[in-house]
């Protein structure tokens, strides 16, 4: 059962990272914070994959319809984070 449970989750998450390459078109970071600005209708749903992996120097999302802000812990954070959602895209 856990087993299952465990591939149903990295399914998902795999689904989720597929729709976050497709969304995103640009970010910017402004100190600390990352705007992330997606195809129109699509920010909830790559805040939601960000909120489901719960990366650490995330400390929490704000979605608009095609505009999510990521807040980070720290610069160095924003920067992390940056570098993590560019591999994921490109």
């Amino acid at each position: 059962m856990v087993q299952m449970v465990v591939s149903n989750m990295q399914f998902f998450l795999k689904h989720k990272a597929q729709s976050v390459k497709d969304s995103v078109v640009r970010m910017e970071r402004v100190q600390f914070i990352v705007i992330l600005h997606t195809e129109m209708g699509n920010a909830d749903v790559v805040s939601n994959f960000l909120d489901e992996v719960a990366y650490p120097e995330v400390a929490g999302t704000v979605a608009g319809a095609d505009t999510i802000i990521v807040i980070t812990r720290s610069e160095e954070d924003a920067e992390h984070f940056i570098e993590r959602i560019e591999n994921m895209i490109f």
